[in-house]
């Protein structure tokens, strides 16, 4: 297994199977998604979910992070650095803020999502090991694989709507 320490070698991330790295595992989750979904009937929420979690991903990348994964209504990042997890919560806080007055002045846009978005945010530190898997539409992509990411999807679906 060989260490990976990005601070020490630059983003973006590159990694190999059999690599192992110590970060914070991130998961973002759109708060109350499910029934949001079920307020917008016929009417699409993709757009909404891509604008929602397109502050949250620039927020990572721009505090060093990378987002390594998506899962429907939440993506998966690693950041490297403390002080770089607190920069990036933040920007993200802000552009929820800034989302919701948005929304909030334009009456009818997304009326299942009345006064904006929220995000639930799990945060946890750990090892993780680097491995590939593949599916015919997804070609090959990279897992990251370790207790950190169970124990921030723990804190994360924790956290009451």
């Amino acid at each position: 297994m060989r260490p990976i320490h990005p601070h020490q070698t630059g983003m973006p991330l590159s990694v190999t199977d059999g690599d192992s790295l110590l970060a914070f595992a991130m998961i973002v989750d759109i708060n109350g998604f499910t029934q949001m979904v079920a307020k917008a009937g016929g009417e699409s929420i993709a757009q909404f979910t891509r604008d929602v979690l397109a502050g949250g991903i620039a927020a990572v990348e721009h505090n060093g992070g990378e987002v390594v994964g998506f899962m429907g209504d939440a993506f998966y990042a690693l950041l490297f650095d403390p002080d770089n997890v607190f920069g990036c919560c933040a920007e993200i806080a802000k552009d929820l803020d800034a989302q919701g007055e948005y929304i909030s002045g334009s009456p009818g846009l997304f009326s299942f999502s009345p006064g904006g978005p929220g995000l639930k945010v799990g945060i946890e530190h750990g090892s993780f090991d680097v491995a590939t898997i593949s599916s015919n539409y997804l070609n090959g992509q990279k897992l990251f694989i370790g207790s950190a990411v169970n124990y921030a999807r723990t804190a994360e679906t924790a956290i009451k709507q």
